[in-house]
């Protein structure tokens, strides 16, 4: 049975969002733009409408809104679209000449601050044309309520090919499968959904949840403890210091991308006995030292980094939706040695996770779903106003194999994470084939020296890779 119904988190993301906080993860991808041209050099928009299309009956939700009961009675649910079209989720623009990166990062952060449209399915394709050598960029945008960073990458997976000859006709467009629901839910519909139906499940989950614990003892307290370790953990450091980077933020945009081998930050994170993600947080504590320093900004002891870790099982991989708990890293911003700077954050990352402060975001997200509808509103509402994060790193691997789109390959993607209101920048990490894209995203005002923290990043990868030769 299809589950209809969003999460207490997914409605979250729909009430977090306004005109300067839009709430869409997305990319953009690169194409080598190979058959995608006819022979007057025009890009064959339609066959790409086509071909996508036929990729969304494996996808239903790509064709579904979410739709609030009248009064907002209950939590919203996907319904279909029923005015669906394929042309208005995928379009195409021309860059300013001469189609170079400024050009193409500038674009990219004009069409991701367009709200997507709440009245059609929650995303869209931008194909931009322009670039040299007849490439093409491809700008996703993705609404949070439908997906996570993994989701995302796990609906690329499904919507491309890994061979560059894919039949198009083994793809074309049908009915979608698993038609949810035509109209929108009535106030009844939310009562029903949200409220008589909760004074029965509810009851039930927490009846289940005594149950287990009853039968499984030496579960149920080693559960307990790791709750209490978790909480015992964020307490030593509840409020982020405060920073530059907190302050409220603007309508406009700044995109940087900064790249780097993905076999070389393996070696490193191998002779440091870390991980790659040790790596990047390193690495990102060197850029952000370097962004303070630059406006004579005295160091606080360190940054408070809110990085999401996926919960995924593997059988979840192939599902949209959010499956994600968060861990609070701290970024130790006086260290400035290379290699002490590496086994802090490697440390910072560790305490964090040993300390299974990701079960309790997940044991936090469990119990918002039983609030009702005004709760998470309001629940939304303090997160544009936390003071417990300075900034958002998040690392999501991606494939390893070249990938396709109507037959045309995929050079290279960098990714977009969002800001909420008191957060100036986001540092999004992607990796494809044998690069890792480090996607910098930041208020335009108030981080017109974005590029000073680009330069710090690179110059931390570098001395992480000259410490192990």
């Amino acid at each position: 049975m299809v589950d209809d119904s969003l999460s207490a988190l997914e409605a979250g993301f729909l009430h977090l969002e306004s005109a300067v906080t839009p709430m869409h993860v997305g990319s953009v991808g690169v194409y080598d733009g190979a058959g995608w041209h006819d022979r007057a050099g025009r890009l064959r928009l339609r066959a790409l409408r086509a071909y996508i299309a036929g990729r969304l009956p494996d996808l239903p939700r790509l064709r579904q809104v979410p739709r609030w009961p009248a009064a907002r009675s209950g939590r919203p649910i996907w319904v279909d679209d029923p005015d669906f079209d394929i042309a208005r989720h995928v379009r195409a623009r021309h860059l300013t000449p001469p189609g170079d990166e400024a050009r193409l990062l500038d674009a990219v952060a004009a069409i991701h601050m367009q709200l997507l449209d709440r009245d059609h399915p929650l995303w869209s394709f931008t194909f931009l044309e322009g670039l040299p050598g007849g490439r093409v960029a491809l700008v996703e945008r993705l609404h949070h309520a439908l997906v996570d960073g993994i989701g995302g990458v796990d609906l690329t997976m499904l919507l491309l090919d890994t061979a560059p000859l894919a039949s198009s006709a083994r793809r074309s467009p049908r009915v979608p499968a698993h038609p949810v629901q035509a109209a929108a839910p009535s106030a009844a519909d939310g009562v029903a959904g949200t409220g008589l139906a909760s004074l029965v499940r509810e009851p039930l989950a927490v009846g289940r949840g005594l149950a287990a614990a009853a039968a499984h003892p030496v579960q149920a307290a080693t559960a307990t403890r790791q709750l209490a370790s978790a909480v015992a953990s964020v307490a030593t450091r509840p409020l982020a210091p405060p920073s530059s980077l907190n302050t409220p933020i603007g309508p406009t945009r700044r995109y940087l991308v900064v790249r780097r081998s993905l076999p070389d930050a393996r070696r490193t994170a191998h002779a440091l006995h870390g991980t790659v993600n040790d790596v990047v947080l390193a690495a990102v504590t060197a850029g952000f030292q370097a962004l303070l320093a630059s406006r004579g900004e005295p160091p606080p002891p360190e940054l408070h980094a809110l990085v999401p870790v996926s919960v995924r099982t593997p059988d979840e991989h192939r599902a949209l939706g959010n499956r994600v708990a968060t861990l609070i890293v701290p970024l130790p911003l006086r260290v400035t040695d290379p290699g002490a700077r590496f086994t802090a954050t490697h440390r910072a990352a560790q305490h964090a996770k040993d300390h299974h402060q990701a079960q309790l975001a997940t044991a936090i997200l469990e119990f918002a779903e039983h609030w009702p509808e005004p709760a998470v509103a309001a629940c939304s509402w303090l997160v544009q106003r936390q003071r417990i994060v300075n900034v958002v790193v998040t690392n999501v691997p991606g494939p390893p194999v070249p990938l396709y789109l109507m037959g045309a390959r995929m050079l290279e993607v960098a990714p977009i994470v969002p800001l909420s209101r008191n957060l100036t920048v986001s540092v999004g990490v992607l990796s494809y084939l044998d690069q890792l894209a480090v996607g910098l995203w930041a208020d335009a005002d108030r981080v017109p020296d974005l590029p000073v923290l680009a330069a710090g990043i690179e110059d931390g990868f570098d001395a992480l890779d000259a410490l192990t030769g």
